[in-house]
């Protein structure tokens, strides 16, 4: 039904729409397709991942610390908390704080580089951890083992 308000209007059915020349396409060629010269980073960085093997006994070994240093936190602090109270759980929630800081500290530098950034990040947060925690990470900052600059240059070429 045309439109009576518009008087250019002369047809309701659609007009033909004109055919677009196609491109022609690298599927039918007979030449094998060449990669481009210089391959995008996202292409370099997916070659570096594929080359990238995960040290699983580093990585089994941060996870089962995490896990354990988790496991001891939930049994003093909220299970033995509910079973005999907290005066008894807050005499000896130091020592244990100081023993678990000395046992992340000795993990952080066997581990190195990450670990002992976290570390040091750690120490630096005075207003989350006892002091106790964080005199024992502050040796992160500056008593860490130096490494050797053939194994940074190794590392980086």
């Amino acid at each position: 039904m045309p439109d009576s308000n518009n008087p250019n209007l002369t047809s309701t059915s659609p007009e033909p729409e004109a055919e677009q020349p196609t491109k022609p396409t690298s599927l039918g060629c007979d030449q094998p397709s060449q990669p481009p010269a210089h391959p995008s980073p996202a292409d370099q960085l997916s070659a570096e991942l594929a080359d990238y093997q995960i040290n699983w006994k580093r990585y089994r070994r941060t996870l089962w610390f995490a896990f354990w240093l988790f496991a001891r936190i939930l049994f003093w602090e909220v299970a033995m908390r509910r079973l005999v109270g907290d005066a008894p759980i807050s005499i000896g929630r130091t020592g244990r704080m100081y023993k678990w800081a000395r046992q992340f500290r000795k993990i952080a530098i066997d581990m190195g580089g990450v670990m002992i950034k976290l570390g040091q990040f750690i120490s630096s947060r005075v207003d989350l951890l006892p002091p106790v925690v964080i005199a024992e990470l502050a040796s992160l900052q500056d008593e860490v083992p130096s490494v050797p600059f053939e194994q940074i240059r190794q590392t980086l070429v």
